[in-house]
């Protein structure tokens, strides 16, 4: 995952299902989504897009400023928080998921660059910041169990959105596999397609976040 694009927008992400029948006025709900952020805290300058662009003050600017005018919101990211700058090889996520809750994040997945260091380590370094992680196809190999809770229901307007994290299957496959040995992978559409028929009929909308979607 090389992309540095921040995108916020109302509908970046992949729905498998729409507003069910049984809603039966128009409610207006706004997602907000980035990714691949790889621990760019600081503004940087690009070549293509100009100088002393993005950073995380920025970007919370922006989230308080849409949730201000627009405040059935809801902010998701979908992976690669960790990697890419010294913040990251000094703190090793620490600084990314404590600025990203500061940021108004709600839920974020795993991308291949949450285990650069590890499982444990990403667990501790949500423990920390007390970030949400969601992820559906990522198994404790020692017992079976789900490593983080595979979605979540917001509700945003009176709309119930469950939101279902996932790694895809490239993600997976580009994940240093020296720390991948306590895990078992899932593959993704199979697994995403068994969670959101199992909680579809308690929810009017699910959305899936991941940073690979297959």
């Amino acid at each position: 995952m090389k992309s540095r694009d921040l995108r916020l927008a109302s509908a970046l992400l992949l729905f498998f299902t729409a507003l069910l029948p049984a809603i039966a006025v128009d409610r207006e709900v706004t997602i907000l989504h980035t990714n691949d952020v790889h621990s760019h805290i600081l503004p940087y300058d690009s070549k293509t897009k100009g100088q002393n662009i993005g950073g995380v003050a920025r970007r919370a600017a922006l989230v308080r400023k849409i949730k201000d005018h627009t405040p059935y919101a809801l902010y998701l990211d979908a992976g690669d928080l960790f990697q890419g700058t010294p913040f990251y090889s000094v703190f090793k996520g620490e600084a990314c998921h404590r600025l990203a809750v500061a940021a108004g994040i709600e839920a974020t997945t795993i991308g291949n660059h949450e285990l650069d260091n590890g499982i444990d380590n990403l667990k501790k370094q949500i423990a920390v910041s007390g970030i949400r992680m969601l992820c559906c196809n990522v198994f404790d190999r020692s017992n079976g169990r789900l490593v983080f809770p595979a979605y979540h229901v917001f509700v945003r307007n009176g709309v119930k959105i469950a939101v279902i994290g996932s790694i895809g299957d490239s993600a997976w496959v580009d994940a240093d596999r020296k720390y991948c040995a306590p895990l078992e992978f899932r593959g993704q559409t199979a697994t995403v397609k068994q969670v959101a028929r199992r909680i579809r009929p308690y929810v009017d909308l699910v959305v899936v976040l991941s940073p690979t979607p297959s």
